[in-house]
């Protein structure tokens, strides 16, 4: 489920230009006053929210930093990613994802982390995950493929996170 804060930077990064504030109550059903505290809280976390007297709000520059508002702002697909579970620190996504397979979760769940003290990857590898320094994330996946073919996802991710890369960021 969307939090609200998540459904005012969506609408505020679909925005061109200013948004009144009366708009926004209405679209997401919610209190002038309660408007105010999402921006004031988006502001502290590093967003550059425009303010201006019978024009409303605007998006001005997003921080250098994942949270999870921000990943469920841009979050646009048929099924990966519609359940997203941030956390701030954490053992390992990877570990963190299985607990919740094994509790049910749907197949493209999401786990990211700003820090994870265990990381770990393929063959019990682990590798230091210190706190704002890079992406920490887990796809939770059920393909149906045999068993063998599994370690060939690694790859086909890989490739796809590139490609990704490229086109949206023109990054090589």
């Amino acid at each position: 489920m969307e939090s609200t804060k998540t459904k005012v930077l969506k609408v505020l990064r679909g925005t061109n230009g200013y948004i009144s504030g009366q708009e926004l109550c209405e679209q997401l059903g919610v209190s002038r006053t309660a408007v105010w505290k999402y921006m004031k809280q988006l502001k502290e976390e590093g967003y550059e929210i425009q303010a201006v007297q019978n024009k409303g709000y605007r998006l001005v520059e997003v921080p250098d930093v994942l949270g999870e508002s921000e990943i469920k702002s841009r979050m646009d697909t048929r099924w990966v990613g519609q359940e997203v579970y941030f956390y701030e620190e954490i053992d390992s996504t990877n570990t963190q994802a299985k607990r919740l397979a094994e509790d049910g979760a749907v197949s493209g769940t999401l786990v990211v982390s700003d820090c994870q003290i265990k990381g770990k990857g393929r063959r019990g590898r682990v590798w230091e995950s210190p706190k704002a320094s890079a992406i920490y994330m887990t796809l939770m996946i059920r393909p149906q493929i045999h068993p063998e073919r599994a370690s060939m996802l690694t790859l086909v991710m890989g490739i796809s996170v590139v490609q990704a890369i490229r086109n949206v960021l023109q990054l090589d």
